[in-house]
């Protein structure tokens, strides 16, 4: 944030909430009781400050102890009792509601026209409606754009075309990286989707029985010629024989010490705790904006009503 006093909590990401109560992301229910600590201090009553300052920290305090709500249901150990799901159609908010809708319509008539309630329709679609990161990311803005043309009747000669292959291998060679970490082997490697709440596309591809069934479609667009330029081969270590190879191959050693694998583990399970409170705290936040979108609904609905 670029002000010193920025007391909109909606202003403020997870991080920054975190860091007014200086709690890692991983946060337990000691540091949580740390936070609620904090927060008391800050009444009026004790600091002697401005009851802003107290609102505002009650109001972070509240996301991040929602959140650590959120997360431990999700870590609850499932049990064999049965779950028992109770309609709500009975309930006096439905039924309310339903009465509302009934006297909105009745009392405003022009809403039986289908042209007419389609406008009103879409015109409350639109103010309800919560914009999810996830609905921006996708390739639809790819696949509207116009292909490059390398010339201006769109055709080229053997050897422009030649040429053309030369340099996109040499260009996907240098954007190819060698990694040489090493990480856990979790279910296949084959996948395709996103996760819930996720901020970034995991799009790969997916197959049945080795079979290649399902790919992304930009990556089988887009990469359509394997990445192997003749420069790239001159900086990689060659043999003249494939016995030569394969000795090469088995004097190399991937044994990794117990110690390495905790440590490697351990990383691994702390990132992914991390990425699950981003996770939650991304859901917990759209859920908030549902629930807050859904009232201004039922609110106008009320006004129209006592028209």
């Amino acid at each position: 944030m670029n002000t010193e006093e920025d007391l909109n909590i909606d202003n403020y990401d997870l991080e920054e909430l975190l860091g007014l109560f200086n709690l890692p992301v991983n946060f337990n229910e000691q540091q949580l009781k740390s936070a609620k600590a904090i927060v008391l201090k800050l009444h009026p009553d004790k600091s002697k400050l401005d009851s802003k300052y107290f609102l505002f920290y009650s109001k972070a305090y509240k996301i991040l102890c929602n959140l650590w709500k959120f997360r431990s249901k999700s870590e609850t150990v499932p049990t064999e009792t049965n779950t028992v799901y109770v309609t709500d159609t009975g309930s006096e908010e439905v039924e309310g509601r339903k009465a509302l809708l009934n006297k909105m319509f009745s009392e405003n008539q022009q809403l039986k026209n289908v042209g007419e309630f389609n406008k009103w329709f879409n015109s409350e679609f639109e103010k309800a409606k919560v914009d999810y990161e996830d609905e921006s990311r996708g390739y639809g803005d790819w696949l509207k754009q116009t292909e490059e043309q390398e010339t201006s009747n769109g055709r080229m000669t053997m050897g422009q075309m030649k040429e053309e292959f030369a340099r996109k291998k040499k260009e996907m060679c240098q954007d190819m990286i060698l990694h040489e970490s090493v990480s856990s082997f979790q279910g296949s490697t084959n996948t395709i989707g996103s996760m819930l709440g996720e901020s970034t596309t995991v799009f790969d591809s997916y197959g049945e029985d080795g079979n290649l069934s399902y790919q992304d479609l930009h990556k089988a667009h887009t990469e359509t010629i394997i990445p192997v330029d003749e420069s790239y081969l001159d900086t990689r270590k060659t043999f003249s024989t494939m016995d030569e190879m394969i000795s090469y191959r088995g004097a190399q050693s991937y044994n990794i010490d117990d110690m390495q694998q905790q440590r490697i583990l351990e990383l691994e399970r702390k990132e992914a705790e991390e990425d699950a409170t981003m996770r939650a705290y991304r859901l917990a936040k759209q859920s908030e904006e549902v629930k807050t979108k859904s009232n201004e609904f039922w609110r106008n609905m009320r006004l129209l009503g006592n028209k």
